[in-house]
């Protein structure tokens, strides 16, 4: 696994408490890294990439075709390393480090087509819901939407969105679902996939709080929104008790949306693997 050294000494710490419990491995990668990788892809190989996702998507709206070839090139870079170093999953604080002029480009595109090829990309340098991909991924066969939740306690909802998203959220061995090439919500020179998830299915909403201890809950998508006020992708989801979760809500923003209902599977696997599962709905 990979992950962008942050400035800051506490995810060094998560990364270890994750490697003592599971065997995580981890290398840290400063931004000149990253940098060196974009700079060694050849950018005609980077343009067959973008002329494919151009032509694959059902409309591209804010992104120039500069910067949709920004995002390609390093999807192949990050892809680089991910083979140098045998590593499945990368996560990089993506705000902190671009903000710093210490990215060449946004990893947006790169998270979506890693997941959907069954590897992990996850924005953020979120370690816990890294670890609830590939846990959930590898068993389930679905890929993660690594999502922002908006809760409205008085029509017991949860709206999750964010800018990321892979296209096989059915399943890695399903077709991928239609797309439209956007910027994204907090920087517009960022292309990112706005991906026109199903509605009418149970999801299941997980993440790890502590490498001891996955929180969990399930719901059942109702609506597709389309709305610019948030992430690119947003599904509003009907649940058991919002406002309970509100009250007990902990770990940071992000939760990890999969579809299908993995409960029974995930709570075995805690019990296979030395973690508590507790439901927060």
């Amino acid at each position: 696994m990979i992950v962008c050294a942050p400035k800051r000494e506490r995810p060094r710490q998560l990364a270890a408490e994750y490697n003592e419990a599971f065997g995580t491995a981890f290398k840290f990668y400063s931004g000149e890294e990253f940098k060196d990788a974009f700079n060694a892809v050849d950018p005609r190989q980077a343009q067959e990439q973008a002329d494919a996702l151009v032509r694959g998507a059902l409309k591209v709206v804010e992104p120039s075709p500069k910067q949709i070839l920004d995002g390609l090139r390093f999807h192949l870079a990050l892809g680089n390393i991910l083979v140098q170093e045998r590593a499945n999953a990368i996560t990089i604080d993506c705000f902190e480090r671009r903000a710093a002029g210490g990215l060449p480009g946004y990893p947006c595109i790169a998270f979506s087509k890693f997941n959907d090829a069954g590897l992990y990309g996850v924005c953020d340098f979120d370690l816990h819901s890294t670890l609830t991909q590939m846990l959930v991924t590898s068993y389930a066969r679905v890929p993660g939407f690594v999502s922002d939740p908006v809760v409205d306690s008085s029509r017991n909802e949860v709206i999750h969105t964010h800018c990321e998203a892979p296209t096989k959220m059915r399943g890695l061995d399903k077709a991928s679902l239609p797309y439209i090439v956007r910027s994204n919500f907090e920087f517009s020179d960022a292309p990112v996939l706005q991906v026109l998830m199903p509605s009418g299915e149970r999801i299941t909403v997980a993440k790890f709080s502590t490498p001891k201890r996955m929180l969990i809950s399930t719901a059942e998508v109702t609506d597709v929104l389309q709305n610019d006020r948030g992430g690119r992708n947003q599904i509003r989801t009907r649940v058991s008790d919002a406002a309970k979760w509100v009250r007990n809500y902990s770990t940071g923003l992000h939760r990890v949306v999969f579809y299908g209902d993995y409960v029974k599977d995930i709570e075995m696997l805690g019990r296979l693997m030395g973690f508590e599962v507790a439901r927060e709905m």
